[in-house]
């Protein structure tokens, strides 16, 4: 009787978790921010073109898979708000991915506690949170991939018949034109089946032929890509180095980007290398390949310059990582109870309370990062006088075009430089008509504080200077133009 009044009592924790998580992101959602620089862009993309449109390449530098692309399209149709339209198949994605990320927990996780936390950790993360209201495929990368793994539980390929595992197959195909990482999950899982099971190799072609079909015509649409100076100019950073001299960078940046505003990453960095020595202690299991083999295939895209291990593009790793780390919980036996308890309860605070603090901060008091460019827009519009210019600086140009038409300013200068820095500001400063009024507009830049420093210093040679910024650096600055010497 104690034993099953524990076990509702966890699966009640379990689905307060679940909905917590759910509310959080419908939350963000429900905030309709301005769209961002990138965000914009997409928009850019989608609002002129039709279906079929959406297969060709875009503009604006952006990459995004079709049929995900055609989703968002799709709800346009029904809300007449692109901010919420565009962002429904995030939505979707990310409510979807936290019961699936529970039952693929469930597969190498043994004990309650360790599912609990991996829960935790998944639902409060700020980052899939965030994600799961932009206009970007990120938090259907996260799904897909788990689906995709989570494939290998639930469907025996050694006992269906050779048209079932063609349709699978196809349908895999399919997914890879819904999020480009279900080609790493595709690949991964082929890995595994040949580690379980390499005498049935010919039964199996039935499944990935298919796939890889499907493979090398988004290999040729997306060709451009791979080849593309931007890309990986922009990717750096993730991108391992031939000698491993820049590995921990790599380690510390991706930290970082999960656990952002954590103070300290020693108990991050514990966990993840702890839970790997015991995942790699379990792979007599065949199922425990599909925690390593992702992780290695992404560690060997990086180092052969293929695809970057950083940041927001391999996010679709966050469940696997998530799930090493908790796995630790599992061998945890310290020869004192106390030490027991001790030890789990620091870890569950360490984590629990800075990612309450951060959900807190960025989600209930509304202190994300945001580009708001109508807002600016506006005011520029509520204070211009006959013979102002709204001059448009530094990367801003495009969410100007994305909200150009919620104002109605007649006379602006659009500059298209990628940054502004003080040298190039002098340069285009310099060509402006003096004796006239101007308001600047930043929003978006590289580096918005560097050049939000810069106008400060700038406008000290000016005249009429009215300098106005938020929280985000957006920055709305009038000045009467003066030479600068």
């Amino acid at each position: 009787m104690q034993a099953k009044i524990k076990e509702i009592g966890f699966y009640f924790f379990v689905a307060a978790l679940l909905l917590l998580g759910i509310y959080f992101r419908v939350l963000f959602f429900s905030y309709g921010r301005p769209f961002w620089n990138d965000e914009s862009a997409m928009a850019l993309n989608l609002i002129p073109r039709s279906f079929g449109q959406l297969f060709l390449p875009m503009d604006y530098w952006q990459f995004s898979p079709p049929l995900f692309s055609c989703a968002a399209k799709f709800f346009s149709l029904f809300v007449s708000k692109y901010e919420y339209a565009y962002r429904i198949p995030a939505l979707l994605s990310s409510i979807l991915s936290i019961p699936v990320f529970f039952l693929f927990c469930k597969k190498f996780l043994e004990k309650k506690i360790s599912l609990f936390f991996a829960l935790m950790i998944f639902v409060f993360n700020y980052k899939l949170i965030y994600y799961s209201a932009e206009l970007k495929q990120y938090s259907t990368d996260i799904v897909v991939f788990l689906l995709i793994l989570l494939s290998f539980f639930y469907i025996d390929f050694t006992k269906i018949k050779n048209y079932v595992l063609v349709l699978t197959g196809l349908i895999f195909g399919l997914s890879f034109w819904f999020s480009y990482s279900a080609v790493f999950g595709v690949f991964c899982l082929g890995v595994v089946y040949l580690v379980k099971d390499i005498k049935n190799w010919k039964k199996y072609c039935f499944l990935f032929v298919p796939c890889a079909v499907s493979a090398l015509f988004l290999y040729l649409f997306i060709h451009n890509i791979s080849s593309s100076d931007y890309l990986h100019s922009f990717w750096a950073k993730g991108f391992i180095a031939k000698n491993f001299s820049n590995l921990f960078d790599v380690i510390q940046a991706n930290a970082r980007f999960y656990f952002l505003n954590f103070s300290n990453k020693f108990f991050i960095y514990l966990l993840f290398f702890s839970g790997l020595i015991c995942v790699f202690w379990k792979l007599k299991e065949v199922k425990y390949f599909l925690l390593v083999v992702p992780v290695i295939f992404a560690c060997a895209l990086s180092y052969l310059h293929i695809y970057p291990f950083y940041d927001r593009v391999t996010i679709y790793l966050s469940s696997v990582i998530f799930v090493i780390m908790a796995k630790c919980f599992d061998v945890m036996n310290l020869r004192f109870k106390f030490l027991n308890v001790l030890v789990v309860s620091t870890l569950f605070f360490y984590f629990g309370f800075n990612q309450y603090l951060l959900v807190q901060s960025q989600v209930i008091e509304k202190r994300y990062y945001v580009e708001n460019t109508p807002m600016f827009l506006k005011i520029a519009e509520s204070k211009m006088k006959e013979g102002d210019v709204l001059y448009i600086a530094s990367q801003s140009y495009i969410n100007y075009r994305m909200y150009k038409d919620t104002v109605k300013i007649k006379n602006v200068l659009v500059e298209t430089m990628p940054a502004f820095y003080m040298d190039e500001y002098k340069i285009m400063f310099n060509k402006l008509k003096n004796g006239t009024t101007y308001y600047l507009l930043m929003t978006h830049s590289g580096d918005k504080t560097t050049e939000s420093d810069n106008l400060k210093e700038i406008m000290k040679t000016q005249k009429d200077v009215l300098f106005l910024t938020d929280n985000s650096v957006n920055v709305l600055v009038r000045f009467t133009k003066q030479d600068i010497k």
